[in-house]
């Protein structure tokens, strides 16, 4: 009779294992297996071609972004070279996250439109707002704001 705390152990070696290499239990030719890039965020910027290499090697084959900034797109790297590092590597970047913060608080377009060229340029499907800060969201007016402003940024990306 196996014992209990034998099947925790087995049980968490073999999660793991599965998040490490996720080829392992899943078909990459019918499933599409992805990775929050955001869990890389040493390694990432350090190595943005080779990390992206190794996240393909070991089978995943979609990405979630993050860091973007009109400035330096994607840690240096071209929101174009970016695309095409992926490509490369059989990856897709189906979502990013993107800083919504100054749009939400004082409506500035440049920053959400700029964002919205990066997702369209690299395909993404969604532009996910990962947090709000804290002073953007004190009292129910507040909310009342973030509302208006993601129906309005919902109209810039469907322009």
């Amino acid at each position: 009779m196996i014992k209990r705390r034998t099947f925790v152990v087995n049980t968490g070696l073999a999660m793991g294992a599965l998040a490490i290499m996720p080829n392992l239990a899943f078909d990459n030719k019918t499933k599409n297996i992805g990775l929050q890039l955001y869990t890389l965020r040493d390694a990432l910027p350090k190595d943005v071609k080779g990390t992206l290499e190794k996240i393909s090697k070991i089978g995943y084959n979609e990405v979630e972004t993050y860091g973007f900034s009109p400035k330096d797109a994607f840690f240096g790297t071209s929101v174009k070279d970016f695309k095409s590092i992926l490509a490369d590597n059989g990856l897709k970047a189906t979502s990013g996250h993107y800083d919504f913060n100054g749009y939400i608080k004082d409506g500035n377009t440049d920053f959400l439109k700029s964002s919205i060229e990066a997702a369209n340029t690299l395909g993404s499907d969604y532009l996910v707002a990962p947090y709000l800060a804290e002073p953007l969201r004190q009292n129910i007016d507040d909310y009342k704001k973030i509302a208006q402003k993601v129906n309005e940024a919902a109209e810039h990306c469907k322009k």
